[in-house]
């Protein structure tokens, strides 16, 4: 399932860093849950796989997930905008192994490494 612009929309990117704006009226939060909505974890980390394959011009999928931790509970109606920051990515033909943090000011979300093939 394609994300961008179901779930979120892009506002600016930098070099490692992505902001984007979570789309409150989406159908994933009138599922997860009415009237108290949150982002889902497995959400949160198709959009960094989205953000990768945008960044690297790749077709990606996770293979594998290192360390994730949701830090605090991402809500729309609270947040409604978040930096992905990529703190190091690894790449190689193959691969792509991506550490770094879903943020907003001083909140920080969720912290992840996970790992990617090519397709």
């Amino acid at each position: 399932m394609k994300l961008n612009d179901e779930l979120y929309t892009i506002i600016e990117k930098h070099d490692n860093a992505v902001t984007i704006r979570l789309l409150s009226g989406s159908a994933i939060f009138k599922g997860h849950f009415p009237g108290n909505p949150i982002t889902p974890g497995v959400c949160q980390v198709g959009i960094v796989g989205e953000l990768l394959e945008m960044m690297s011009g790749r077709k990606l999928t996770l293979c594998e997930v290192k360390n994730l931790k949701f830090v605090e509970v991402l809500k729309p109606d609270v947040t409604e905008e978040v930096s992905i920051t990529f703190d190091k990515i690894e790449d190689d033909a193959d691969r792509l192994v991506a550490k770094g943090t879903a943020a907003s000011e001083a909140t920080v979300f969720t912290k992840f490494s996970l790992v990617f093939e090519t397709l």
